[in-house]
């Protein structure tokens, strides 16, 4: 099955959630770990990217515009990229660099496990 699919269901799965309107994050992945919200951001997006539009095996171009990261936010970007580099390393998305153009692509089924997205009960 492809991320494509793969993200449509998991749309499907968190009460039909529109992916034109709303972006699913894993915010529940990395529970406890440092890094802040990057990994989780860049996860999401692509995912949610998945979900809107058509990839030649599920690569996505991986630049500023296909991100939505402005001119001005050098510090963001840096943020993707070294993030991008960390989740290579763990297993999760694999990157190439093809025709002038690095691309990116989710290697793992496990950001799209519904139960990362739902919220938690607060305990008091």
């Amino acid at each position: 099955m492809s991320n494509s699919e793969k993200a449509k269901q998991l749309y499907l799965a968190c009460d039909n959630c529109d992916p034109e309107v709303s972006t699913l994050m894993p915010f529940f992945l990395f529970e406890g770990k440092r890094g802040g919200i990057y990994p989780q951001m860049l996860l999401g997006m692509m995912i949610n990217k998945y979900a809107t539009e058509k990839f030649e095996d599920d690569w996505i171009p991986f630049n500023k515009e296909s991100f939505y990261i402005g001119k001005q936010d050098k510090e963001g970007w840096v943020n993707y990229k070294k993030y991008a580099y960390r989740l290579k390393k763990k297993g999760y998305v694999e990157m190439k660099f093809e025709n002038n153009q690095n691309w990116i692509r989710l290697t793992t089924d496990e950001p799209y496990n519904p139960e990362l997205y739902k919220r938690k009960e607060l305990v008091l």
